[in-house]
């Protein structure tokens, strides 16, 4: 009886990343060239049209803010995941619910709020 192995059949290594975007510039994904490229775009913009009202540093300082904002949304990660992406999930679970609150929940059974059943122990009380 032969094995694969024994027939000339190699051995493949699987990376243990194939989730993982290519990189395709200085090791960033498409994704995060695109965060960063319409951010920059943004901020230049802003920059631009108040710079001949306030001058060239008051508009640096008003644009960098959302130039920062876009830098940590493309280049952040939290527990794994990229910002972008978390932002995004919780933008959406705000906005999903009807008139963007909590439902309201029910008052306590009247029997709850009558103490201790009988029996507990002292301590649990």
């Amino acid at each position: 009886m032969t094995t694969p192995n024994d027939e000339g059949v190699g051995r493949v290594r699987v990376p243990a990343d194939l989730d993982r975007p290519d990189p395709i510039l200085a090791g960033l994904s498409a994704r995060q060239l695109a965060i960063l490229a319409g951010f920059g775009l943004a901020a230049w913009t802003l920059a631009s049209l108040a710079e001949p009202h306030l001058g060239a540093p008051a508009a640096a300082l008003l644009a960098a803010p959302l130039l920062l904002a876009g830098v940590g949304l493309g280049l952040g990660w939290r527990d794994g995941h990229p910002l972008d992406r978390l932002a995004l999930a919780a933008w959406r679970g705000r906005v999903s619910r009807a008139g963007g609150s909590w439902p309201p929940t029910a008052p306590p059974p009247h029997l709850a709020l009558a103490g201790p059943a009988p029996g507990v122990p002292r301590l649990l009380r």
